[in-house]
């Protein structure tokens, strides 16, 4: 015959509801006797989407894969804009607001439309949040001229074409695009 010894341990400190907020170092559980209501805290922000791709957090793999400059159009200002006549400052063309960060490739057309047939000239910057990112680039003549650029930008920030002409050439600018390699909704 056997005989079954169930050892009970007496006494040991009696441990309350321990809530336990994941880090990034281990934490320590607290020993004693667990009345059972303890748990360690989730992030409804823990989802696949929104961890980097190939990265791994308390056995959740990332899918998301940053925002980079591509092909795929994700917001466009294609009418015509221009500067005020005989205006020789700066002058906000097209504005863009982006909602997610990373790198985005801009293009946009520029031209002279002049009323001094010798100078023919007006002038770009491309702008984030209203501060000049790029020099001045000049363009002379009464044809469209495409430009094209990549930017970095952070969420919620602008992107932007400022430009000027001189006393009788206004700056003029249409067809705008922002492009990356992702087809969501990353503007507004």
């Amino acid at each position: 015959m056997s005989e079954a010894i169930i050892a009970r341990r007496q006494g040991g400190k009696r441990i309350p509801q321990q809530i336990i907020t994941p880090s990034t170092s281990n934490q320590t559980i607290t020993k004693g006797l667990h009345d059972g209501t303890g748990y360690v805290e989730g992030d409804a922000d823990l989802v696949v989407a929104k961890i980097k791709a190939g990265v791994t957090i308390f056995d959740v793999l990332g899918t998301y894969s940053p925002i980079t400059a591509g092909a795929i159009v994700v917001a466009e200002s294609l009418a015509d804009a221009s500067d005020p006549a005989q205006n020789s400052a700066y002058y906000k063309l097209k504005d863009i607001e982006v909602i997610v960060g990373g790198t985005y490739s801009i293009s946009y057309a520029v031209r002279t439309q002049n009323y001094d047939i010798y100078q023919q000239l007006s002038y770009y910057k491309v702008y984030i949040n209203n501060v000049a990112l790029t020099e001045e680039y000049a363009h002379q003549g009464d044809t469209w001229e495409t430009l094209t650029m990549d930017v970095t930008v952070e969420p919620g920030d602008n992107i932007q074409i400022w430009g000027k002409g001189n006393y009788w050439d206004r700056a003029r600018c249409k067809d705008f695009y922002v492009k990356s390699n992702f087809g969501a909704t990353v503007v507004k």
